[in-house]
């Protein structure tokens, strides 16, 4: 028996109608490795159907396969971000053999939420929202890094910092000598480590501990929001609570999130996870943290600028761990310097925030402005071992 071709299994995917929904959830993936200048890529896409009851998502189903309509939108815009990134390094040895920072890999997540009938099932599908992000793996003298970044210009963000990256490694391959002196330098967390400490305290703050920190003044002058997810943003989430930014931190002050009495889930966070069948907690996709500017520039300081990509960052007795490419500004040469303490710890030491803020992408979404903190030796001696800093 012969097979259909793939026009006509095209057609009859389109001529299918399309289970009753409430709304529709696509996602497309790109996969992409770097070998001998070109990209060897590979597509995974998905359509979720979401029936809502009495406001919160109650059931759903996945259309398999997808229709050939579908994936337009989200496959189109990963790819779309893969050739920006291409065209941004276009002519700049990143492939080469003499390259410093050799690029590995790229991973680039498209999602779309609509009403009505979803992609490929008619014209009358309602205002579609999106996000995007780009991850990028390089290899560098120190270690693997992870650059990201999300928004509408990810691709050519990600090609910056990559650019970013091989300069700071430009004419220093290999890594030097810790620099004089260097744990009686003020530390300034550049930031993409500073968005690794952020992450732990959103994560701490969530966890069932944080009740008792509820309203309790315990850091400095720092604020800290989850953004809600652009999917659903000034709309219910899953579980048909609105979803709207939520303060952790005003001012030093701890505000623990609220939860929903029916689901147990962070107010304005849940998502329906289809292969469970039930409402999860959504990951932070948007943290901003703002404070009160630093007192005085630190001259002399040591910079901690990107964290070099570990088994473990997160552990299980609540600290921090990286690694960390560290220099001083204006002296030749790098080295690796490993910071441990619990996030919250760090945030406690801070003295203030300096530099503009940065959207970082490396895991969650984190708006932040470099963090400056003592040194490493008043850090010992004031945290009582709590914070430990260290070369390796």
């Amino acid at each position: 028996m012969s097979m259909p071709s793939e026009a006509l299994t095209r057609r009859a995917l389109r001529a299918a109608p399309a289970p009753a929904a409430d709304e529709w959830r696509a996602t497309a993936a790109v996969t992409a490795i770097r070998r001998r200048a070109r990209w060897h890529a590979r597509l995974s896409s998905d359509l979720i159907h979401l029936t809502r009851s009495e406001g919160r998502v109650a059931a759903s189903d996945r259309q398999v396969p997808r229709p050939a309509a579908a994936p337009d939108g989200t496959a189109q815009a990963t790819r779309r971000h893969l050739a920006a990134f291409d065209a941004a390094l276009s002519g700049d040895g990143v492939d080469g053999e003499d390259s410093v920072v050799p690029l590995e890999s790229a991973l680039i997540v498209a999602e779309e939420r609509g009403g009505g009938p979803p992609p490929g099932h008619g014209p009358d599908t309602a205002a579609v929202r999106r996000r995007i992000s780009m991850l990028v793996r390089v290899e560098s003298p120190a270690g693997p890094l992870l650059l990201g970044a999300a928004g509408p210009d990810a691709g050519t963000v990600c090609a910056a910092q990559l650019l970013q990256v091989q300069a700071d490694f430009a004419g220093s391959a290999a890594a030097g000598r810790p620099a004089a002196g260097w744990r009686d330098r003020p530390l300034l967390l550049a930031p993409p480590v500073a968005a690794a400490v952020v992450s732990g305290v959103a994560m701490a703050l969530g966890s069932p501990g944080a009740a008792r920190l509820d309203g309790c003044r315990v850091l400095p002058d720092l604020t800290l929001v989850d953004e809600a997810p652009e999917v659903t943003a000034g709309r219910a989430d899953d579980a048909g609570r609105p979803a709207e930014p939520l303060t952790l931190l005003h001012r030093g002050r701890v505000a623990v999130p609220p939860r929903d009495p029916g689901t147990g889930l962070v107010l304005g966070r849940a998502r329906w996870d289809h292969d469970s069948a039930r409402l999860v907690g959504e990951s932070p996709s948007g943290l901003r943290l703002t404070g009160g500017p630093a007192p005085g520039a630190a001259t002399g300081r040591l910079e901690l600028l990107r964290c070099v990509e570990g088994l473990r960052r997160y552990h299980l007795d609540g600290r921090l761990r990286v690694v960390c490419l560290a220099r001083v500004p204006g002296e030749a040469g790098w080295f690796r310097v490993e910071l441990t303490a619990r996030p919250l710890t760090l945030l406690r030491a801070v003295t203030g925030v300096c530099l503009p803020a940065v959207a970082t992408c490396a895991g969650d979404r984190v708006h932040t402005p470099a963090l400056l903190l003592p040194a490493a030796a008043a850090l010992a001696d004031r945290e009582r071992g709590e914070i430990d800093v260290r070369s390796v």
